[in-house]
């Protein structure tokens, strides 16, 4: 229903939405059903729920309608972001012990279960039992949601990869730590890594972040094919290098295959290098052949073909901003109630059967929504300009059609007076006709009279 105050009733529903028109004068549309609707879109028959099925369909589009974001904003504001938030600060609390332990740790050779443990070894500890208790949960959590989702979907998900990398990690710190390996701290610094890395995650659930990292990895999954390429170029060019300036003392960084590739990656595109380190031995003239032809193939081409393929994918993003925040909250949401149990699946409050949405008499909905790209700013300004010359055509199109008609019905009026005009003429000429006739006929018997009067 329509209404001039802001507001939501909390009544809602998965399998009978209502939801108000965004105008004026509008009837309220509904949506009776719409896990099928959905399904209908191609969404998987899995689904059980609207906003499984919306989820899973093949038409993004969806998490742009207002029945789908006042689902996911009811839920949101229900349950989503208290058991969000709690999860975030699980994971923060499990991030910073593992930093911890980078100030905590004794490098030099001291056991956290030596014979004489000190002080900082009960600490480095106890911090060790609680990240070990914190990595349990975060296993359980793991392992419940690979058995509740399909096995294929779970696998095509990076945030997946990047939580089962920081599990092992991390489970290798705590037996590294315990046990005092001797690459304790390179366990150690990759397991940080990941774990920072999986923050991102989290900041999905923000409107500012959201689009943010949704384009991140839109980017990064554009430009694998053209990485290869690179890839190639940099390895053909580190291979060529080495094979010419192994023998070579004078040279710096090529000594070995690795260490080249390595030099080769900074030269190309980093552009950090200086010909004298490189261009020496036999076949100097040869190197820097192979250095030009490679210059100009990776800085030039292929690095501005990767920044403008980065562009577009940027640009075709950010055009979906709003739809891709609604999508990325509702992944969050659907990994929330993965774990409801009976009762919360029962709850009235988190699955009520009805939503009633009261939306502004005025609303505008393009008037709310954030800035989404200069392709985008410049579609909607020429669909702005587009609807201006379609309204003045019509227009101009009407006064023209008007103008038309009364030319012709002047015309029809001139042609009306002319014919007129044309009987008159007719009539007076006839009428002379007649009497001319009619003046020569007695002309004719006064001249018969006059000769008979003639003796």
């Amino acid at each position: 229903n329509n209404n001039n105050n802001n507001g939501t009733n909390r009544n809602t529903s998965s399998s009978n939405l209502h939801s108000a028109a965004n105008g004026a004068g509008k009837k309220s549309s509904i949506l009776r059903n719409p896990a099928p609707a959905a399904v209908a879109r191609g969404a998987t028959p899995r689904a059980k729920t609207l906003l499984q099925a919306a989820y899973s369909a093949s038409d993004p589009q969806l998490f742009d309608t207002p029945v789908i974001k006042c689902v996911v904003q009811y839920k949101w504001d229900t349950f989503g972001r208290v058991y969000f938030l709690r999860q975030l600060g699980l994971y923060l609390l499990y991030l910073l012990i593992l930093g911890s332990l980078m100030f905590c740790a004794d490098w030099r050779g001291v056991s956290a279960f030596s014979d004489n443990p000190t002080a900082a070894d009960f600490v480095i500890g106890s911090l060790i039992g609680l990240m070990a208790l914190l990595w349990l949960r975060e296993l359980q959590h793991e392992n419940a949601q690979l058995l509740a989702s399909d096995k294929h979907e779970y696998l095509r998900d990076p945030w997946n990869w990047i939580d089962c990398c920081s599990l092992i990690l991390s489970m290798w710190t705590i037996v590294a730590l315990a046990t005092h390996w001797e690459h304790t701290r390179a366990v150690l610094a990759l397991a940080l890594y990941f774990k920072f890395f999986g923050i991102m995650y989290f900041l999905q659930a923000f409107e500012a972040t959201g689009p943010l990292v949704r384009m991140i990895l839109q980017i990064m999954l554009d430009m694998r094919f053209i990485l290869v390429i690179l890839g190639l170029v940099v390895m053909a060019t580190a291979a060529a290098f080495y094979v010419l300036l192994e023998p070579v003392d004078e040279s710096e960084g090529f000594h070995t295959p690795a260490i080249t590739l390595f030099t080769m990656f900074n030269i190309l595109l980093l552009s950090d290098f200086e010909p004298s380190t490189f261009a020496v031995g036999r076949y100097a003239n040869l190197i820097r052949v192979l250095f030009v032809v490679s210059m100009l193939l990776v800085p030039i081409v292929l690095l501005n073909l990767l920044i403008a393929l980065m562009s577009n994918s940027y640009e075709r993003i950010q055009e979906q901003a709003d739809v891709e925040f609604q999508r990325l909250r509702a992944r969050i949401l659907l990994d929330i109630e993965m774990f409801f149990g009976p009762a919360e699946r029962s709850s009235p409050l988190y699955y009520p059967k009805v939503l009633r949405v009261l939306v502004p008499r005025d609303f505008d909905a393009d008037s709310n929504r954030r800035w989404r790209g200069v392709v985008n700013e410049l579609k909607r300004q020429q669909d702005v300009i587009m609807t201006d010359l379609n309204e003045q055509l019509l227009s101009s199109n009407k006064n023209t059609k008007s103008e038309l008609e009364k030319a012709s019905a002047r015309a029809d009026q001139l042609q009306a007076e002319l014919q007129q005009i044309k009987d008159e003429v007719r009539l007076g000429l006839q009428a002379m006709r007649d009497d001319m006739k009619r003046s020569f006929k007695e002309m004719q018997d006064g001249i018969r009279n006059l000769q008979r009067m003639k003796p």
